[in-house]
């Protein structure tokens, strides 16, 4: 497998009194159920988060061009 491919993953953290939930495209390598592995969110690490589901492998630009399209998106819905 590629270094280029990502996964959406779907993943949650305890937080004593309740649980935060995100979903982010990581790297395949780190894209597996059930391991506890650390992200960056607006450039601070943090740790512990819980990788819940994890869909298929998608290549870097599919990634890229994904987001470009979201981005398009909001723009036109005022999100």
């Amino acid at each position: 497998m590629s270094q280029d491919q990502y996964r959406q993953c779907r993943m949650h953290r305890d937080l004593g009194k309740g649980r935060q939930v995100y979903t982010a495209y990581i790297p395949s390598c780190f894209a597996k159920v059930g391991k506890t592995i650390g992200i960056k969110i607006k450039d601070e690490w943090e740790e512990g988060w819980v990788i819940d589901e994890a869909g298929p492998c998608r290549n870097i630009e599919d990634v890229n061009n994904s987001r470009e399209n979201h981005k398009r998106f909001s723009w036109v819905l005022g999100d």
